[in-house]
């Protein structure tokens, strides 16, 4: 009904009566659609169907990316690789993360402990560490020649590390983590007290996750909060002060990550 039209008390135009009709908003097809970030940069990508058609794949182009990526399950059966978490990714973090990923798979390889279903990874590892040019530097040997361990870059691997924990928050809480998170890798859980704590405290109140199957990659996060001083779990993520996270690739590699919102302090409960 349009301004001016005159009406009965049920509401119907009267007949002989003509208004001024509004004109319908014409709705975008694209507007309606809702707005996709890549979970590891937060740009906003251009849809698959849009990029698609560009004579180069846009770097802001959206993709799928899988948590942990797909040669951590080289060896196994199809049945290892179901229910993967695929997160959205621009095409320039895919690529990116491509060049660096298989230096997790070659770490996993090497630490390979006779385990025969990791077979074809340590393969793989030993292949890729030979072929590079730099392969000497990287091996450390006894005075009889035996290579008693491998060099590995640290950066890369953390690299490794915060994308895959990125991909499990967003696969958790349906957001990409926060541009003031400061996020904190320990590849080497230790004794020390405020490590402790954490371990602890993913003990008593995380539960195992996967990604595929759990003797591939499984995780646990937690958002926790501040209370009285006191670290506690936080229910709802929007109450926290950060997240607690730990990774488990092949049941081997132990990967202690926390994130929190800078200028917040964690301190141990007494």
């Amino acid at each position: 009904m349009g301004k001016g039209d005159k009406k009965t008390k049920r509401g119907k135009i009267i007949l002989g009566t003509f208004g001024v009709r509004k004109k319908r908003k014409k709705t975008s097809m694209i507007s309606k659609k809702k707005k996709r970030y890549c979970c590891y940069c937060g740009v906003l990508m251009i849809p698959k169907k849009k990029a698609s058609k560009e004579k180069k794949f846009p770097e802001k182009g959206e993709t799928d990316d899988h948590v942990p990526q797909q040669c951590l399950f080289d060896g196994y059966g199809e049945e290892y690789t179901i229910n993967r978490i695929t997160v959205p990714s621009c095409r320039k973090c895919n690529d990116e993360f491509a060049k660096i990923e298989d230096d997790l798979r070659d770490l996993i390889g090497i630490s390979n402990d006779n385990n025969y279903e990791q077979k074809k990874i340590t393969k793989k590892a030993v292949k890729a560490i030979f072929n590079k040019s730099n392969w000497t530097k990287r091996l450390y040997t006894d005075e009889n020649g035996a290579v008693r361990y491998v060099k590995f870059d640290y950066n890369k691997l953390e690299i490794n590390h915060i994308k895959n924990f990125k991909g499990i928050y967003y696969e958790e809480f349906k957001q990409i983590v926060p541009k003031n998170y400061r996020i904190n890798v320990i590849d080497k859980p230790n004794t020390h007290d405020t490590v402790n704590y954490i371990m602890a405290f993913l003990k008593k109140f995380g539960t195992w996750k996967k990604s595929g199957h759990e003797d591939i990659f499984r995780y646990k996060i937690i958002p926790y909060k501040n209370e009285n001083h006191n670290v506690v779990k936080a229910d709802r993520l929007s109450d926290s002060i950060g997240v607690f996270s730990l990774l488990d690739y092949h049941k081997s590699i132990l990967i202690l990550i926390f994130g929190i919102k800078e200028n917040k302090l964690i301190k141990k409960n007494n």
